[in-house]
């Protein structure tokens, strides 16, 4: 049995020295859901928790919670470390402003017992103090999760699959109207594609002369709908002033390019868009100026042979056509000085093993985000792309970081077939609501007040729309939002009450369905401003702020929130002008029913991204779904400010198909939930981009948001 044991610890360290000789390295992510039942170490009140986590000699901490002993943190900690990991230690400690901070209690993991860190799921651990006598004294819990994956190379590169390189001149613009009583224009032009943004400087005067540049990665394929969008602002010190929009569509620039002259017209934006409208600038006066822009696109395989040449011509001394290992290593050096291994790096692209970079190697380094964002690819493009008179050049950003002062007032959002930013506009009760509960000190301080306030208002208002003298808001309504009637299944005159057209069926062609007959493609739930996270942990950390969002919190259920734990989501939000019924996101069986009674917050983004529990403090109602592709999907309506009913359309034990009308809003904003269990839906590229930028992405109904995952 000796020999049997010792045999076996002798294979154990070969194979971990193995692995190390071969440079494997382990990716570990440790998220720290909440706490519960904390010791506080303050005389008076809860405690302010954090979490302390220490690998190998690597220490990383989560943000404190303020007063509270069962705090939701919501925050993972990524390492790298070279060797297999054993174990690791938490450490949960009490902030002090003013003196050291306490520690609560304590935690070594040991991953070889009951640590499945291939398939993890959260789990609740048990953190302890010793006392004086030796004892071990429980101090609270806190639920973490905890993932180890081994992974060939530390540096792997994100790639973003471009098909062009779209390259657009501002130069100058002509004929603008006179926006300031004293003195000249501050001109300046913002061009927009998708979410990302470009700004020229400001230049006074009607004819300003630019001659600045943008760069940017496209696919062809996923933006073959959309429009550039042009314009020009007077700047202001309080408020930048629109002067004129034009918009150029991709057909033609990716077709045959575009260089010339574009009419500015001025678009009053003074009301929510729908939907279907936003291409149709239906409120547009006389053409103010122009703008003289070019526009065109670069195929991918032309610039990377442009780039190849380049990198030739720096990094080939011996001008053989490769790039040998110390050749490759002073373009790393330069490139991306981070780098934690280069041999591990130039391994993996020397497919052939000859130890040198050819043209088909070196292609895959060319198409990562590093290479992309490099100094070198600038100098490819400069070079090549810019003209002696131009003044500057820079790649375009983020919109989002971009918005300029007049636009902060409203919430952008992005259209997805069109890539156009476009505006919303806060509605008048949504706006009473936020400032009554949120935007002041005294709102705060009486939120309770405030709340049953908008929930008394709420319920006037739905039984005021419930009655047949409602009607007659009908016609301003259609007339305010400028609503399709031409998609209604009834005409305006069959509607017996507000709230009836309010959730008002629409025509079945006018919202196609997604792969109607392929079950592992999921659809949208609603008209919607969507927003999409792989890891529910994500959404708390970039877009919902409620301090106590979690699973359990929102489902009220912690047997049910077991499985979604880690989970996806998605967040649908509707606002007053959209249809409002919602369907069904995926084939499969209908499930249990449970209703949560709750407040009536509103679910616009100016409460979400505050410190505001709207989602798990709302009225809401949890539909469960069996589904065959995806697993077991949650859906969640969730009550709003003015929407104080809803109705589900489906029962338990029914057979449901993705795209089927499931339910309906009465009037007002609301919001479906779409919950995943872990790891079963891929969310499609665009989503996941916009929202990681933190814009709403504009959709119908029905339109696919992704693919299931086999488990």
């Amino acid at each position: 049995r000796f020999v049997i044991v010792s045999l076996c610890s002798v294979l154990v360290c070969a194979v971990m020295a193995q692995e190390e000789k071969s440079g494997c390295t382990y990716c570990v992510s440790v998220t720290f859901a909440q706490g519960r039942n904390l010791t506080s170490r303050d005389r008076f009140g809860k405690g302010d928790p954090y979490c302390k986590l220490t690998i190998d000699d690597q220490t990383k901490k989560t943000s404190y919670v303020s007063n509270s002993s069962s705090p939701v943190w919501n925050q993972r900690l990524d390492f790298t470390t070279p060797n297999h990991l054993q174990k690791l230690t938490v450490e949960v400690f009490d902030h002090d402003k003013r003196s050291k901070d306490d520690l609560i209690g304590s935690k070594t993991i040991s991953l070889s017992k009951s640590w499945d860190v291939e398939h993890p799921r959260f789990k609740w651990i048990q953190i302890t103090t010793k006392t004086k006598h030796g004892k071990v004294k429980v101090e609270g819990e806190i639920q973490l999760q905890i993932v180890c994956k081994q992974s060939a190379n530390p540096d792997q590169l994100q790639y973003f699959q471009y098909s062009h390189l779209l390259h657009i001149d501002v130069e100058e613009a002509e004929g603008l109207p006179r926006m300031d009583l004293v003195g000249q224009n501050d001109s300046f032009a913002v061009v927009q594609w998708g979410s990302k943004s470009f700004r020229t400087k400001v230049l006074q005067g009607k004819n300003p002369v630019w001659s600045e540049h943008a760069f940017l990665f496209v696919n062809h394929l996923e933006t073959k709908g959309f429009q550039l969008k042009i314009g020009v602002r007077d700047k202001d010190i309080r408020r930048d002033d629109l002067i004129g929009e034009g918009y150029i569509s991709a057909k033609e620039i990716f077709s045959e390019g575009f260089n010339g002259w574009v009419s500015l017209s001025k678009e009053m934006i003074d009301k929510d868009t729908e939907l279907g409208h936003l291409n149709e600038r239906a409120d547009v006066t006389d053409i103010v100026g122009r703008i003289r822009i070019s526009a065109n696109v670069t195929p991918r395989d032309e610039l990377e042979n442009l780039a190849f040449s380049e990198l030739l011509d720096e990094y080939d001394e011996n001008h053989n056509g490769f790039l040998g290992r110390d050749e490759a290593r002073r373009l790393i050096h330069e490139i991306a000085p981070n780098l934690k291994d280069f041999d591990l790096w130039f391994n993996s692209l020397d497919s052939n093993k000859d130890g040198e970079l050819d043209h088909a190697e070196l292609k895959k380094y060319m198409g990562s985000t590093e290479f992309e964002n490099s100094d070198l690819m600038q100098m490819v493009i400069r070079s090549h792309f810019l003209n002696k008179t131009s003044v500057s050049s820079s790649m375009m950003t983020d919109y989002s970081k971009q918005i300029v002062a007049s636009e902060r007032n409203q919430l952008t959002v992005l259209d997805r077939i069109s890539g156009v930013a476009t505006h919303e506009n806060i509605p008048g009760y949504i706006s009473f609501a936020l400032k009554a509960m949120f935007s002041s000190r005294a709102g705060r301080i009486f939120s309770k007040r405030s709340k049953n306030l908008v929930r008394r208002l709420s319920e006037r208002q739905g039984r005021i729309f419930d009655s047949p003298e409602s009607t007659k808001e009908i016609p301003a309504f259609v007339k305010l939002h400028e609503l399709n009637v031409d998609e209604l299944e009834l005409s305006l005159d069959k509607f017996g009450t507000f709230n009836d057209f309010f959730a008002r069926a629409i025509k079945p062609k006018c919202r196609p369905i997604a792969s109607p007959d392929d079950p592992s493609i999921a659809v949208s739930s609603a008209d919607c401003r969507m927003m999409v996270f792989p890891n529910i942990i994500d959404a708390s950390t970039f877009w919902i702020k409620g301090d106590q969002f979690n699973v359990e919190n929102l489902l009220c259920d912690d047997n049910l929130a077991k499985s979604f734990l880690g989970g996806s989501l998605v967040i649908a939000r509707l606002s007053p002008q959209d249809y409002h019924r919602w369907h069904m996101p995926v084939t499969g069986t209908h499930g249990k029913i449970t209703p949560i009674s709750g407040a009536l917050y509103t679910v616009n983004p100016i409460a979400i991204n505050q410190a505001i529990n709207v989602y798990t403090k709302n009225k809401r109602c949890i539909v469960e779904i069996d589904s065959k592709s995806f697993g077991k999907v949650l859906l969640i309506a969730v009550a709003a400010t003015m929407v104080g009913s809803y109705r589900i359309f489906g029962k338990p034990g029914e057979e449901w198909k993705k795209g089927s009308v499931h339910g309906e809003f009465r009037f007002g904003g609301s919001t479906t939930l779409i919950l995943f269990e872990p790891g079963r839906i891929q969310f499609d590229a665009d989503l996941l981009q916009n929202s990681k930028e933190n814009m709403e992405t504009l959709l119908h109904v029905n339109t696919r948001i992704g693919c299931a995952i086999p488990a």
